[in-house]
């Protein structure tokens, strides 16, 4: 028993050492030595596909790089047994510069290739810069993840606009201290994933500042990451009966304020539409309903079935 007893020891401390912090570089486009990290977690097995956390570091070169992202992404990596990969932003620590953003793409391509990665478990988080890029770069490559985390993005909403309709069906976690000028780079953000049909979780952290040494810390990413992993579809479209052949839904669920919402049904049926936060707004019976609701999401429950968001623009 006691040789039994070493042995499985000696294997768990194998294991334990099997965690490992990679830094290489690349000759890319005018860098002769850009740079990256990667975490690989004690877990990674090559003959199984591992789940993958990119991570886009902040701007404040005395402090972080791609390294530093790395370690300080680890625990919640190696908790849910996720290889790191982190970019380096170059001199300048903006993780959003062309050479960065293409970079980033071209590091995943490469790691695909060396490591066992599963493609449809990639979720980039990023905090403060980096939490903006997490929007910018990520809502350009949505085809690539799975989720987003940012973490106190140095964002404005006029930065993300004019992709924002590739927000659709995308999964977003928002981590935010409450004293982060949340006004301007929290909840505008939160209105603009959720009216292009995001789905959208958030933590306002309360009291906190611009900084990811929150007390907590790798409960709330962890939180945060488990959510990514197990989300369900937000926007789905589930019939009264499911043995019916006929299928209630919307004709559209993007409509004008001056359009009417029509319900995709034969017959008429009882209907209420309520506000984001709960609050009943309109009911009816009518198949084809005259609203006049203010620009924004809401929700319409028709019949016993689960509610439905649409968007009036």
């Amino acid at each position: 028993m006691r040789y039994l007893l070493l042995i499985f020891i000696a294997a768990l401390f194998c294991r334990v050492d099997a965690q490992e912090i990679i830094n290489g570089s690349y000759d890319f486009q005018t860098d002769p030595e850009k740079k990256y990290t990667l975490y690989i977690p004690s877990g990674y097995d090559a003959t199984v596909p591992s789940k993958v956390i990119v991570g886009l570091h902040p701007w404040n070169t005395s402090k972080w790089d791609s390294e530093s992202w790395a370690e300080e992404l680890s625990e919640i990596a190696e908790a849910n047994n996720c290889i790191v990969i982190c970019p380096d932003g170059g001199s300048d620590g903006q993780i959003d510069d062309d050479i960065d953003t293409a970079f980033t793409t071209f590091l995943i391509d490469e790691m695909m290739g060396q490591y066992n990665l599963d493609a449809s478990k990639m979720y980039l988080v990023g905090f403060s810069w980096g939490g903006k890029t997490v929007y910018t770069y990520g809502l350009n490559h949505v085809e690539r993840f799975a989720g987003f985390m940012p973490m106190g993005a140095a964002v404005e909403q006029s930065e993300v606009v004019n992709f924002a309709s590739q927000a659709k069906d995308q999964y977003f976690y928002i981590i935010h201290g409450s004293q982060d000028s949340p006004n301007v780079r929290f909840t505008p953000l939160v209105n603009l994933l959720e009216d292009n049909m995001a789905c959208v979780e958030t933590n306002l952290l309360n009291g906190v500042g611009h900084t990811i040494e929150f007390d907590n810390q790798f409960n709330i990413l962890n939180e945060g990451l488990t959510w990514l992993m197990n989300a369900t579809p937000c926007n789905t479209v589930h019939t009264v009966d499911q043995l019916a052949v006929q299928k209630i839904g919307l004709k559209r669920s993007v409509i004008s304020g001056s359009d009417f919402l029509e319900i995709d049904a034969d017959v008429p049926m009882p209907w209420v539409i309520y506000d984001l936060q709960g609050s009943t707004l309109m009911s009816g019976k009518d198949l084809r309903i005259s609203q006049q609701l203010a620009a924004g999401a809401y929700i319409i429950q028709i019949a016993d079935q689960a509610g439905i968001r649409f968007v009036v623009q």
